[in-house]
Protein backbone atom coordinates (compact mmCIF):
# COMPACT_ATOMS: atom_id res chain seq x y z
CA UNK A 1 0.00 0.00 0.00
CA UNK A 2 2.94 2.01 0.58
CA UNK A 3 4.59 1.58 -2.27
CA UNK A 4 1.55 2.15 -4.01
CA UNK A 5 0.92 5.25 -2.75
CA UNK A 6 4.51 6.62 -3.24
CA UNK A 7 4.64 4.99 -7.01
CA UNK A 8 1.40 7.38 -7.60
CA UNK A 9 2.68 10.50 -5.99
CA UNK A 10 5.89 9.76 -7.78
CA UNK A 11 3.76 9.83 -11.03
CA UNK A 12 1.36 12.87 -10.14
CA UNK A 13 4.90 14.83 -9.48
CA UNK A 14 6.40 13.72 -12.74
CA UNK A 15 2.78 14.68 -14.15
CA UNK A 16 3.14 17.77 -12.79
CA UNK A 17 6.49 18.67 -13.54
CA UNK A 18 5.72 17.76 -17.75
CA UNK A 19 2.49 19.37 -17.68
CA UNK A 20 4.07 22.83 -16.27
CA UNK A 21 6.96 22.57 -19.10
CA UNK A 22 4.55 21.52 -21.99
CA UNK A 23 1.94 24.56 -20.82
CA UNK A 24 5.09 26.86 -20.58
CA UNK A 25 6.67 25.90 -23.97
CA UNK A 26 2.48 26.01 -25.28
CA UNK A 27 1.93 29.38 -24.45
CA UNK A 28 4.11 31.10 -26.53
CA UNK A 29 2.80 29.51 -30.23
CA UNK A 30 3.30 31.28 -32.97
CA UNK A 31 -0.42 32.41 -32.62
CA UNK A 32 0.07 34.06 -29.54
CA UNK A 33 3.70 35.67 -30.35
CA UNK A 34 1.89 37.22 -33.40
CA UNK A 35 -1.12 38.13 -30.84
CA UNK A 36 1.08 39.95 -28.71
CA UNK A 37 3.16 41.19 -31.94
CA UNK A 38 0.20 42.62 -33.44
CA UNK A 39 -0.99 44.45 -30.57
CA UNK A 40 2.63 46.29 -29.36
CA UNK A 41 2.37 47.44 -33.17
CA UNK A 42 -0.79 48.82 -33.30
CA UNK A 43 -0.25 50.45 -29.40
CA UNK A 44 3.00 52.13 -30.17
CA UNK A 45 2.22 55.71 -30.13
CA UNK A 46 5.62 56.74 -30.71
CA UNK A 47 6.83 59.00 -33.63
CA UNK A 48 8.95 56.41 -35.57
CA UNK A 49 10.88 57.80 -38.25
CA UNK A 50 9.36 55.06 -40.39
CA UNK A 51 7.44 51.06 -40.33
CA UNK A 52 10.65 49.58 -40.85
CA UNK A 53 11.74 51.02 -37.11
CA UNK A 54 8.27 50.38 -35.52
CA UNK A 55 8.18 46.61 -36.88
CA UNK A 56 12.04 46.13 -35.80
CA UNK A 57 11.05 48.01 -31.97
CA UNK A 58 7.74 45.40 -32.11
CA UNK A 59 9.95 42.54 -32.57
CA UNK A 60 12.37 43.29 -30.43
CA UNK A 61 9.80 43.96 -27.56
CA UNK A 62 8.23 40.48 -28.21
CA UNK A 63 11.41 38.65 -28.22
CA UNK A 64 12.55 40.08 -24.93
CA UNK A 65 9.15 39.71 -23.20
CA UNK A 66 9.21 35.96 -24.72
CA UNK A 67 12.52 35.84 -22.74
CA UNK A 68 11.46 37.56 -19.38
CA UNK A 69 7.75 35.96 -19.40
CA UNK A 70 7.74 32.23 -20.49
CA UNK A 71 4.56 31.17 -19.33
CA UNK A 72 2.61 34.30 -21.13
CA UNK A 73 1.85 37.89 -19.99
CA UNK A 74 -1.25 36.32 -17.88
CA UNK A 75 1.44 35.20 -15.66
CA UNK A 76 2.66 38.49 -14.30
CA UNK A 77 -0.17 41.00 -12.86
CA UNK A 78 -0.92 44.00 -15.03
CA UNK A 79 1.11 46.70 -12.88
CA UNK A 80 3.94 44.88 -13.22
CA UNK A 81 3.52 44.09 -16.41
CA UNK A 82 3.05 47.35 -17.64
CA UNK A 83 6.92 48.29 -15.34
CA UNK A 84 8.30 45.19 -17.62
CA UNK A 85 7.02 46.99 -21.05
CA UNK A 86 8.67 50.45 -20.17
CA UNK A 87 12.08 48.97 -19.44
CA UNK A 88 11.89 46.39 -22.16
CA UNK A 89 11.02 49.00 -24.21
CA UNK A 90 13.55 51.44 -23.27
CA UNK A 91 16.11 48.64 -23.93
CA UNK A 92 14.80 47.46 -27.28
CA UNK A 93 15.22 51.85 -28.61
CA UNK A 94 18.36 52.17 -26.87
CA UNK A 95 19.62 48.65 -29.11
CA UNK A 96 17.88 50.13 -32.20
CA UNK A 97 19.33 54.35 -31.33
CA UNK A 98 15.56 55.49 -31.99
CA UNK A 99 15.17 58.83 -30.41
CA UNK A 100 11.36 58.65 -30.27
CA UNK A 101 9.70 61.66 -30.29
CA UNK A 102 5.93 63.22 -29.06
CA UNK A 103 4.22 65.36 -31.56
CA UNK A 104 3.44 68.64 -31.34
CA UNK A 105 -0.14 68.52 -30.64
CA UNK A 106 -2.41 70.90 -28.46
CA UNK A 107 -3.16 68.42 -25.90
CA UNK A 108 0.62 68.00 -25.99
CA UNK A 109 1.65 71.54 -25.89
CA UNK A 110 -0.84 71.40 -22.22
CA UNK A 111 0.37 69.32 -20.31
CA UNK A 112 3.88 70.37 -21.20
CA UNK A 113 2.96 73.85 -20.18
CA UNK A 114 1.68 72.62 -17.15
CA UNK A 115 4.85 70.75 -16.26
CA UNK A 116 6.97 73.94 -17.05
CA UNK A 117 4.70 76.21 -15.15
CA UNK A 118 4.88 74.07 -12.06
CA UNK A 119 8.39 73.29 -12.74
CA UNK A 120 9.42 77.60 -12.43
CA UNK A 121 10.04 79.16 -9.10
CA UNK A 122 6.84 80.13 -6.88
CA UNK A 123 8.21 83.44 -6.22
CA UNK A 124 8.27 84.58 -9.83
CA UNK A 125 5.29 86.59 -10.92
CA UNK A 126 2.54 84.84 -12.42
CA UNK A 127 2.91 86.75 -15.78
CA UNK A 128 6.61 86.11 -15.63
CA UNK A 129 6.05 82.54 -15.42
CA UNK A 130 3.35 82.56 -18.67
CA UNK A 131 5.67 84.46 -20.44
CA UNK A 132 8.56 82.19 -19.63
CA UNK A 133 6.63 78.97 -20.35
CA UNK A 134 5.67 80.73 -23.96
CA UNK A 135 8.88 81.15 -24.74
CA UNK A 136 10.11 78.08 -23.60
CA UNK A 137 8.07 76.54 -26.03
CA UNK A 138 8.72 78.26 -29.28
CA UNK A 139 12.48 77.51 -28.04
CA UNK A 140 11.61 74.02 -28.01
CA UNK A 141 9.40 74.03 -31.12
CA UNK A 142 12.15 75.50 -33.10
CA UNK A 143 14.85 72.99 -31.80
CA UNK A 144 12.69 70.16 -31.98
CA UNK A 145 9.92 71.18 -35.39
CA UNK A 146 9.08 67.49 -35.32
CA UNK A 147 8.27 66.65 -31.87
CA UNK A 148 9.93 66.58 -28.46
CA UNK A 149 12.68 63.76 -27.54
CA UNK A 150 11.43 62.20 -24.45
CA UNK A 151 15.16 62.90 -22.47
CA UNK A 152 16.05 66.11 -23.19
CA UNK A 153 20.10 66.98 -22.92
CA UNK A 154 20.62 69.25 -20.22
CA UNK A 155 22.97 71.69 -21.49
CA UNK A 156 20.07 72.25 -24.18
CA UNK A 157 17.61 72.52 -21.37
CA UNK A 158 20.07 75.08 -19.43
CA UNK A 159 20.70 77.31 -22.84
CA UNK A 160 16.91 77.60 -23.52
CA UNK A 161 16.27 78.44 -20.02
CA UNK A 162 18.97 80.92 -20.03
CA UNK A 163 17.55 82.55 -23.13
CA UNK A 164 13.85 82.59 -22.58
CA UNK A 165 15.18 84.10 -18.49
CA UNK A 166 16.81 86.85 -20.49
CA UNK A 167 14.34 87.41 -23.21
CA UNK A 168 11.65 87.89 -20.63
CA UNK A 169 13.68 90.36 -18.09
CA UNK A 170 14.36 92.25 -20.93
CA UNK A 171 11.13 92.56 -22.41
CA UNK A 172 9.60 93.72 -18.86
CA UNK A 173 12.03 96.27 -18.17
Amino acid sequence: MKKLFLVQLFGFMIFVFFSGTVSAQSVWTKQYEETIYSQVYSSVNLNFPNDSLKREFSNCLVKKLKIALPDGLASIQRDSLNKLVNKIGIACKLELGVNILTKWSAEFEKKFRVNLYSSLKKTLSEEIKLRICDCLIAQYKAIYPNGMPKEIPLEIENKVLGICFVKVIKDSN
